[in-house]
């Protein structure tokens, strides 16, 4: 199966984007509560049922993906400021704009390579997980991914 941009919600590939960051942290021992956090706040665009409200939110995390320097020990694994960087992207370049589903498709692919899981795999799952609608969000989902 072949999945074409317009087939995954800016939602689901938010909810992708986050469970590559915990593969990449379980895959390298890594436990941080401010990983957890910035992975919740990803996971709970799922279900926010005000988007913009929802963006606010990630002023409280110490862990933004926004590709300023990490804290220490973070600050020493490689790939990770890369990967944190993409997944945040994946609805950061949709937020105040018009849906742009190739931009969505391109940033979920780079955070499933620098997470080094399968990129097709991931990329279906994301495409079964929830339909977009005309703005690519969809609807909230009914219960949580996180």
């Amino acid at each position: 199966m072949t999945v074409e941009p317009r087939d995954i919600s800016i939602r689901a590939a938010s909810v992708v984007a986050a469970d590559c960051v915990e593969f990449f942290c379980n895959k390298h021992g890594i436990t941080d509560d401010r990983l957890s956090s910035f992975c919740n706040h990803l996971k709970s665009v799922a279900t926010a049922s005000d988007i913009v409200a929802w963006d606010c939110q990630a002023n409280g995390l110490e862990v933004t993906g926004l590709g300023d320097p990490l804290p220490e020990p973070l600050d020493s694994v490689a790939g990770l400021n890369e990967l944190l960087c993409e997944a945040h992207e994946v609805t950061a370049s949709q937020m105040y704009a018009a849906w742009t589903p190739e931009n969505v498709l391109h940033h979920l692919t780079r955070t499933i390579e620098c997470s080094g899981l399968s990129v097709a795999h991931e990329l279906r799952r994301a495409a079964a997980m929830h339909a977009p609608d005309r703005h690519g969000w969809g609807v909230p989902f009914k219960h949580s991914h996180a």
